[in-house]
C-alpha cells in the first residue's frame, strides 16, 4: 500500500500534469456592481517583509485595488515600502500613505492602485496627558504598553479620488491583551475607540468626504465596547463588513491557536452609508483546495506563516451604482 506521502506527491504531479487545461477559480469574483475592494490587513510587523514572496501573492490573488494595513514595522520608512510595491508588476506605481506616528514598534499604512492624499488629522491622535504615567503604573512598566514617547496613537489616513468622489481611507491597531474588562488594556482601548472616532469624525467634517473606509484591528479580546465607541449611531455610524471564511460559517480573523486568546474576529472593516457591501470573504489559504495552492503558490500553512491574522477583503460600491448603470 502506497505511503501517505507518495500519495501526496502524486496527487501533485497530477495536478501539474492538469494544469494546461485547468485552472483554479478567482478567488473571489468581482461583481460588475464592484466600486472598488479593499483589503484590511493586520500584517504582524516585520513578517510583512520577511515573507515578501507570500505577501505580495496576498495582494495578487485578492485582487486589491487598496489595502489597509495596520502592524506594520514601527521603523518602516517611504524607500522600503516603494521597493517592496514596485518590485511586482502588479503594485509598481501605487501610491500609499504611512502614519508618521507609530506605537514605537508599529505603524499604519495606506495603499492605493490610485493617488491618495495624506489627510493630517490622523497623524496627531496623542493620549491624554497623564494616561500613559498610569498605565505604566498598572503595567508594572512601559514596555508593554509599545507606545512612542510622546504617546502616540498608530494610526493613518489618506483621501482616495475615485469616480469624482473623494473617500476617506483610515487604519489603525488598538491595545492587545488584558485578562478582564475592568483591566488597563481594555481601559486604553476603548479610549483608543474614542480618539479615532472623533478623528474620523474630524477629517470627515474637514474633507468632505462622500464616504469613509476604516480598516482596524480592535484586539475586542473583552467584549464590544470598543466596537460600539467607534461604530457610533445614525447617518455617521460606520458598518462592519461582513466577512466569513469560505465555504464557513466562521467569522474569526485572530487565529488564536496556541495562544491564550480564542481564535475570533477582532479585525474589521467599515464603510459609511454612501457606499454598500457588495460581496467580502476572509482571505486564508487553509481554504485553499490543491489546485489552487498550486496556481497561486500559497499552501495551506502560508496564512499562518504571514500571520496569526487574517485579511478582510470587501467589494464596495456607491448607494447609486445600480441606478446609474441602469440609467445608462
Amino acid at each position: 500500500m502506497p505511503s501517505l506521502s507518495m500519495m501526496r506527491l502524486a496527487l501533485g504531479m497530477l495536478a501539474l500534469l492538469l494544469a494546461p487545461w485547468a485552472s483554479a477559480t478567482e478567488w473571489l469574483p468581482r461583481s460588475a456592481e464592484t466600486s472598488f475592494r479593499v483589503l484590511s490587513w493586520n500584517v504582524s510587523r516585520e513578517q510583512f517583509f520577511e515573507h515578501t514572496e507570500l505577501t505580495r501573492r496576498v495582494l495578487q490573488v485578492s485582487k486589491a485595488d487598496i489595502a489597509l494595513l495596520d502592524e506594520m514595522p514601527g521603523d518602516l520608512q517611504d524607500r522600503r515600502l516603494r521597493q517592496w510595491l514596485d518590485a511586482d508588476v502588479s503594485t509598481r506605481g501605487w501610491s500609499f500613505v504611512i502614519g508618521r506616528q507609530g506605537s514605537g514598534d508599529q505603524k499604519a499604512a495606506v495603499l492605493s492602485r490610485w493617488p491618495l492624499e495624506r489627510v493630517d488629522e490622523f497623524d496627531q491622535i496623542r493620549y491624554p496627558e497623564g494616561k500613559m504615567a498610569e498605565w505604566v503604573a498598572a503595567a508594572g512598566s512601559a514596555r508593554p504598553l509599545r507606545v512612542g514617547p510622546t504617546g502616540e496613537f498608530p494610526s493613518v489616513g489618506a483621501l482616495l479620488n475615485h469616480q469624482g468622489r473623494r473617500v476617506l481611507l483610515v487604519s489603525a491597531d488598538f491595545q492587545c491583551c488584558g485578562d478582564t474588562a475592568w483591566s488597563w488594556q481594555e481601559h486604553r482601548r476603548q479610549l483608543e475607540a474614542w480618539m479615532l472616532r472623533n478623528a474620523v469624525l474630524a477629517a470627515w467634517q474637514r474633507t468632505q468626504a462622500d464616504a469613509v473606509v476604516v480598516g482596524v484591528d480592535l484586539n475586542n479580546v473583552q467584549g464590544q465596547q470598543p466596537y460600539d465607541l467607534l461604530t457610533g449611531r445614525g447617518e455617521q455610524r460606520l458598518w462592519a463588513v461582513g466577512a466569513l471564511h469560505r465555504n464557513s460559517r466562521h467569522d474569526w480573523t485572530w487565529d488564536g491557536r496556541g495562544t491564550p486568546f480564542k481564535s475570533q474576529r477582532m479585525d474589521f472593516l467599515f464603510y459609511t452609508s454612501r457606499l454598500r457591501e457588495v460581496r467580502s470573504q476572509i482571505f486564508d489559504s487553509e481554504r485553499f483546495n490543491q489546485l489552487e495552492a498550486l496556481e497561486w503558490g500559497l499552501n495551506k500553512q502560508a496564512s499562518r506563516k504571514m500571520s496569526q491574522h487574517r485579511p478582510v477583503v470587501a467589494d464596495l460600491a456607491w448607494q447609486d451604482a445600480a441606478s446609474d448603470a441602469a440609467a445608462e
